[in-house]
C-alpha cells in the first residue's frame, strides 16, 4: 500500500492548496471552510510557539466537542507537537492524573473549565504549564469577522485570562 501522504497535516494541507473555499466542516448554521480554519490554526500556532510549544511538547485540549477543537488539534501539529484530548467532564483529582501523565506545555481549554483546570495543575504539580481560556460559551456569536472559529479574536479576547505557573 502506498501513501499519498506522511501524516494528517499533510492531508490536511493537500485540502487546503486543492480548494480552501471549499466546507471542512458544519457547526449548526455556520460553515468552517479549509481556508479559515488554516488562517485560524496558524494564528493559535504562532501563540502555541510565543509560549515556548515545540516539536515533541504535548498540548493538552480539555473542552467539548466544539469548532474550536480540531483548529486546536491542527495549531498543535503545526508546532509538532502532540495534541492530548482530555475530557472536560472530569474534576481536579481525575485531571490531575491525566495532566500529570501528560506533561503539557499549555492546556487549551472553555473559561468554565478553567477553575477545575488550575485545582488539577496545582495537584499534579506541573511547572511551566500556560493555560489558554480559548473560549467562552461558543454560543455562535461572532468573535471577530470570521465567526466563533477565529482563533485571532479569541485569543486576543481571552488573552488577559491566560494563567502561566512558573514554579
Amino acid at each position: 500500500v502506498t501513501l499519498e501522504f506522511q501524516n494528517m497535516l499533510e492531508a490536511f494541507k493537500a485540502s487546503v492548496a486543492r480548494d480552501e473555499n471549499a466546507v471542512a466542516y458544519y457547526y449548526f448554521d455556520q460553515v468552517i471552510t479549509y481556508g479559515e480554519l488554516d488562517r485560524d490554526s496558524d494564528a493559535l500556532a504562532a501563540w502555541l510557539k510565543e509560549h515556548n510549544v515545540g516539536a515533541g511538547d504535548r498540548v493538552s485540549i480539555i473542552m467539548q466537542n466544539m469548532p474550536a477543537c480540531p483548529l486546536m488539534v491542527l495549531a498543535a501539529w503545526k508546532c509538532g507537537a502532540v495534541p492530548v484530548p482530555g475530557n472536560p467532564l472530569y474534576k481536579a483529582r481525575e485531571l490531575s492524573n491525566v495532566l500529570t501523565d501528560a506533561e503539557p506545555r499549555v492546556i487549551l481549554c472553555e473559561s468554565d473549565g478553567k477553575a477545575e483546570i488550575e485545582k488539577a495543575v496545582a495537584l499534579a504539580g506541573l511547572e511551566d504549564v500556560s493555560v489558554l481560556v480559548a473560549v467562552s460559551d461558543f454560543d455562535g456569536e461572532q468573535k471577530g469577522d470570521g465567526g466563533p472559529q477565529d482563533i485571532h479574536a479569541i485569543v486576543t479576547e481571552y488573552a488577559g485570562q491566560t494563567v502561566d505557573y512558573h514554579k
